[in-house]
């Protein structure tokens, strides 16, 4: 039996902590015998990993876990490593290397690589960037999102030009989503969006994901005699500074940051426009739900794989970035846009996965 270990830094809820969770169950499904290492125990995904994944808590510091990792690994003797984020990969090579053991290193970048390097522009952003993009010289393979990832990649880090590179779009489970979208949303939250626009996005609450400019522009999209509700799903660190906005721009009965959800698809499903601002992206999990349950999305045209993603399935429209007005004229246009229907094959992609390994 083949054997995988994972790594991340905690089970808190994001796009690609939540992608490495659907591919640890998909692998021990499919008689891999799977360990997920972590850093530290915080964080709700734990919950959705299946009982036969192993899984093993370092207790330590991310940035010092290295060294217990490697312990670990020369224990455990995977075949593969697999990693995603650039933190997690350049700790998983340390520690590779430190192991002596001859796993094979596959590691997944999850955000275009240009526009991350432009809005992580302070200098220790720069120097961490620079040393922990420096350890996919030793991946023995990359998985990117898109193609335009794997070209961004490739021309940010021109020594990866030979390197094993493959596109693998994010999985999803749309029957298992379908199943979960049909449940009924609490009765108090469903009164807050009867006959009113309802908007959403499942995301971070931190500065890549651009709030204060979907704030501002709402805000104007309420001057202009519009009446919604938007519903901010997800945690961060700007929690606590995106609500007082909120409040003085007088739209507390407009947004609610209601945190993370267990099930976010039954409030995409019932929403009118997904809409996500991010100053950049990789390939976003909720874009692809949502639109994968039918809702049109509105995005930034600085996100390159989201351009590809919607443009290839016709399901949404793109706005300049940072631009008010022009957000406002596309997102009057989806609003009549309604359902559409996606090619399921493009998301049945946990196999692609398995393959890596075989």
């Amino acid at each position: 039996m083949k054997k995988v270990l994972f790594f991340l830094p905690n089970f808190m809820h994001g796009g690609a902590e939540g992608v490495i969770v659907d591919v640890c169950n998909y692998f021990s499904s499919n008689n891999i015998k799977v360990v997920l290492v972590v850093a530290n125990n915080r964080g709700p995904l734990k919950s959705k990993i299946n009982d036969n994944v192993k899984i093993i808590c370092l207790n330590e510091y991310f940035w010092i876990s290295f060294i217990s990792l490697s312990k670990i690994i020369g224990l455990e003797k995977p075949e593969y490593i697999l990693t995603t984020m650039k933190e997690c990969s350049f700790i998983a090579c340390l520690a590779k290397s430190i192991s002596l053991n001859n796993s094979e290193l596959i590691i997944r970048e999850a955000n275009t690589v240009s526009l991350e390097k432009k809005f992580e522009n302070k200098l220790k952003q720069k120097i961490k960037n620079f040393f922990c993009y420096q350890s996919y010289r030793f991946a023995d393979r990359i998985i990117v999102l898109s193609q335009t990832m794997r070209s961004d990649l490739i021309k940010e880090l021109p020594f990866l030009v030979n390197k094993n590179i493959n596109v693998i779009n994010n999985p999803v489970d749309i029957q298992n989503i379908k199943v979960l979208a049909e449940e009924e949303i609490p009765v108090d939250e469903l009164k807050i969006i009867q006959g009113r626009d309802f908007f959403i996005n499942v995301a971070r609450l931190d500065p890549q994901k651009n709030y204060e400019f979907l704030i501002d522009a709402l805000c104007e999209y309420k001057k202009r005699g519009n009446d919604f509700v938007f519903f901010a799903i997800g945690q961060g660190s700007l929690k606590d500074f995106l609500k007082a906005k909120v409040v003085a721009l007088g739209l507390e009965k407009n947004f609610y940051f209601i945190g993370y959800r267990s099930n976010p698809f039954k409030y995409m499903y019932r929403a009118d426009v997904f809409i996500l601002p991010s100053h950049f992206e990789g390939l976003s999990n909720s874009l692809i739900q949502a639109t994968a349950l039918g809702v049109p999305a509105l995005y930034s045209d600085s996100q390159t794989s989201s351009k590809e993603w919607v443009e290839k399935h016709n399901v949404g429209i793109s706005y300049k970035y940072n631009d008010v007005n022009d957000f406002l004229i596309n997102l009057e246009k989806l609003k009549s846009k309604g359902k559409h229907i996606i090619n399921l094959e493009d998301l049945n992609t946990l196999s692609s996965y398995l393959n890596l390994i075989k």
